[in-house]
């Protein structure tokens, strides 16, 4: 079974090394070169430009199937011209033998690619990763999806956090990548819950993690949230709020609710949940309405506390100016 190069990551292809990832010096463009490497302890690569490469001094601990290199060395040993492997093999043959030779070789010219370039056995294989000529294959492809990002954060008075969120249509890749901007953005924070529309995206997205420091995280994603049912028993707990930041105050809300959610494969969920995570759910629930946590406490309180942001929002933009 062939074994995978020390230092080396990717898949192995016929024995090879991964062409994409590993950069290598070209070797030759006579496949009969190979043959005198079938027995030597070294990894062989693939260059884009020119095939199939021999590079140990890039590798460490370089291995050689020699199965496989053997295997290699027989197939490209076949797709040489029948007049060069009799010579190979008789040095000394007469002048019969050299005019057939030369006849093999006229009809190789007329049956050559229109380039002129002789048709190599690993030629099939250069299609596939070709680049311009001499050039190396590239270290890594690029990646097809965008990294997470850490979005911003409205913050109070800001008019969007007022915003009735729209339902999902269809959970999509754009729905994806929102809901991994989300997580970073409240692992970031740091916080435990977050509405799409904290990060100016008005739509009926919510992500949780109640996972405590000391504990692995429990991501929770949850699209198109309904209360389906709350309990008479009541439960207060001291809520904060990214949206406003540093401000704390004791809300009282159902201790038990049933609520209906879309997952990330689109599939249509319901969870009964009690204690902070019940709290939770509806803390964001509102802000999927426009509603914010300082509307449970009284209008003092809330008044108070909207003057207070106000006014730090004017002084910024003052000195924004």
């Amino acid at each position: 079974m062939p074994q995978a190069l020390d230092g080396v990551p990717g898949r192995r292809l016929h024995g090879l090394a991964d062409p994409v990832g590993d950069r290598v010096e070209p070797f030759g463009e006579d496949p009969g070169e190979l043959r005198l490497a079938a027995a030597q302890r070294f990894a062989h690569h693939m260059d884009a430009a020119r095939g199939v490469g021999l590079d140990a001094g890039k590798l460490r601990h370089a291995r050689f199937d020699l199965l496989g290199a053997a295997g290699l060395a027989c197939r490209l040993e076949a797709a040489r011209p029948r007049g060069a492997r009799d010579q190979d093999r008789n040095p000394d043959q007469g002048g019969e033998q050299e005019e057939r030779n030369r006849d093999e070789q006229r009809n190789d010219a007329a049956a050559r690619p229109p380039d002129g370039k002789q048709e190599l056995p690993h030629r099939a294989l250069l299609a596939r990763f070709a680049g311009p000529a001499h050039a190396l294959t590239p270290q890594r492809l690029a990646l097809t999806s965008p990294p997470m990002a850490t979005r911003t954060i409205l913050t109070l008075p800001d008019p969007r956090l007022r915003l009735v969120s729209k339902p999902v249509g269809k959970v999509d890749a754009e729905i994806r990548k929102l809901v991994e901007d989300m997580f970073e953005t409240m692992y970031g924070a740091p916080g435990i819950g977050l509405a799409a529309v904290q990060i100016g995206v008005p739509k009926r997205v919510v992500t949780t993690d109640l996972a405590k420091k000391d504990e692995p995280k429990n991501p929770k994603v949850y699209i198109n949230p309904e209360l389906l049912w709350a309990s008479e028993e009541r439960a207060a707990y001291e809520e904060g709020c990214l949206s406003i930041p540093e401000y704390y105050e004791e809300v009282e809300r159902p201790a038990h609710v049933k609520v209906r959610y879309t997952d990330l494969d689109g599939n249509e969920q319901e969870i009964e949940a009690n204690g902070l995570l019940a709290t939770c759910l509806q803390h964001e629930i509102d802000h999927l309405n426009g509603v914010l946590f300082i509307d449970h406490i009284s209008k003092l309180k809330r008044s108070r506390v909207i003057k207070k942001f106000a006014k730090a929002a004017r002084r910024e933009t003052e000195e924004a100016e």
